[in-house]
């Protein structure tokens, strides 16, 4: 059964971002329905085996006199308690939802309901049974990523290598428009970066040396992570979102906290920031050479990149790069919780001094539109009765249980006109109005327990560390946007290939 879960993730990595039916139009139905046809087919030969499986061993079994072995709830991590919290309460959500028809399959274009949610859940549940050659299957998924960030460069530089209806400059690569590609480049770019992090580690299952009789060894999996990086990073930089920035920060945050363990950790968190600055200075120089062809609106990535700010994070990187080694040299002790209590007080003071400007530039208008959808949907949630505050409205029935009462109907034709709002442009603000407080708590227990175990096992696992990066950057990002096919599906995937790991570190340090 092994070998199906390997042929879904690649399938699942290479079909589904390609995959279009008429282009852009109704792109998001079309990848929709890849995905739901896809993973439908797989989960019914996975649960076939598992069923013959079952029954072959409970034979085996009453023949050799062997007795079934039930787990126990010391068994069961906290991240498997909230995936099966999260079952619980979309099946509740189902229960008590507005619009059966929409909380099933989701609403038409979007299609975030029931059945994709437990989809995504089951095969992370799947994913979190074993352990994977990470070598190839790495390798072998970023192959349509990389593919997707050359496009989305050479599409906002006005290079179009597919020809594709409906296009704009607000849709990018085959992924679709701007927020969907950015919650892309959320699991795939911080991946990347993970693996350029590990990859430098001698005793990483990830290093490959060449064979003896070439007379160099050469780290082919930093090589081709690196390149893969800077290509991600690149496409993150030009792609027009702001928001997209919270992509990068928590990503280069969580790994140099993780970072902070000894001198070669920093360093090997260094080369990851030093290829941080170099995209930025590719973007810049493109900027200057080529500029005039770039076909968006100016933005705050963009700006970074214009004003030199790449440089300037290369030369501190190779600074501390230098000085490092200088103090391992003379053997300076490392002092991990100094660093952490710099980082802390640094980082604390970012986000106090990023939180007041927010609130004194906050109106209705902020971030794209953002601004109004989050108040209408927090005054939404808090006109809910009590019970359905607890169970929510339905999976991706916002819409619906807006058309269903006259006054939230009218508010959102006067605001919206005939665009259909599907969600709160905030994952966790959307949760609590589809599942309500039970499916808020489960969401956040969910991710928070997943990142805090990924951070631990990294100490013993470093390759928790290329798990971990994807899972807090979709988790922060996704607080300014939403859960979609081309990201949603991937991070459950993340979250199952990181639990073995979370495993074998709490069996390490017992």
């Amino acid at each position: 059964m092994q070998y199906l879960s390997y042929i879904y993730l690649i399938m699942l990595c290479s079909i589904l971002p390609l995959y279009m039916k008429s282009g852009y139009y109704e792109l998001g139905e079309a990848k929709a329905d890849c995905y739901i046809a896809v993973s439908l087919c797989f989960f019914a030969l996975i649960s076939a085996v598992k069923g013959v499986a079952y029954v072959h061993g409970k034979k085996i079994a009453a023949v050799s006199g062997a007795r079934n072995i039930r787990l126990t709830q010391s068994d069961m991590s906290l991240p498997q308690f909230f995936a099966w919290g999260s079952i619980f309460s979309v099946l509740l959500s189902f229960f008590f939802s507005v619009d059966k028809k929409t909380a099933l399959f989701g609403i038409e274009g979007w299609r975030n309901g029931l059945l994709p949610m437990l989809l995504s859940i089951f095969f992370m549940v799947v994913f979190a049974g074993y352990s994977y050659d990470k070598k190839w299957t790495i390798l072998t998924v970023l192959i349509v990523p990389g593919l997707e960030f050359i496009l989305g460069i050479l599409d906002r530089m006005g290079v179009y290598l597919l020809t594709i209806e409906g296009r704009d400059s607000g849709y990018l690569a085959t992924i679709g428009n701007i927020n969907w590609y950015s919650g892309f480049l959320s699991i795939f770019v911080p991946l990347g970066m993970g693996l350029v992090y590990v990859a430098q580690d001698k005793g990483s299952e990830l290093k490959w040396n060449q064979p003896d009789w070439l007379k160099i060894k050469i780290n082919i999996f930093l090589i081709i992570g690196s390149i893969y990086t800077v290509l991600g990073l690149i496409a993150l930089f030009m792609q027009g979102s702001d928001g997209a920035v919270l992509i990068v920060i928590s990503a280069t945050l969580l790994l140099l906290w993780i970072s902070f363990e000894n001198w070669d950790s920093i360093l090997r968190a260094l080369v990851v920031v030093l290829l941080i600055g170099t995209s930025m200075t590719a973007v810049d120089f493109l900027m200057v050479f080529a500029g005039g062809s770039y076909n968006y609106d100016n933005n705050l990535l963009l700006s970074a990149c214009t004003s030199h700010l790449g440089v300037i994070i290369m030369a501190a990187a190779f600074f501390l790069y230098r000085l490092i080694i200088l103090l391992k040299e003379i053997k300076v002790t490392f002092n991990g919780r100094l660093f952490r209590i710099c980082f802390l007080a640094v980082t604390g003071a970012a986000v106090i001094a990023s939180s007041i400007v927010m609130i004194m530039n906050y109106s209705d208008s902020f971030g794209n539109g953002r601004g109004i959808i989050w108040r209408m949907c927090f005054d939404l949630f808090m006109g809910l009765p009590d019970w359905q505050k607890l169970v929510g409205v339905g999976q991706d029935c916002l819409f619906s249980y807006a058309q269903s009462n006259e006054m939230w109907r009218m508010s959102f034709y006067n605001v919206f006109g005939s665009d259909i709002l599907t969600n709160a442009h905030c994952e966790l603000l959307t949760v609590m109005i589809e599942r309500g407080f039970i499916g808020a708590v489960c969401y956040l227990g969910l991710f928070i327990s997943m990142i805090h175990g990924l951070f631990k096992a990294a100490k013993k696992e470093r390759a928790a560390t290329i798990y971990a990066l994807p899972v807090i950057s979709y988790f922060v990002f996704n607080q300014i946007s939403f859960a979609q096919v081309m990201s949603t599906p991937y991070v459950f995937l993340i979250m199952g290939l990181g639990m073995p790991l979370l495993k074998n570190s709490d069996k390490a340090s017992r």
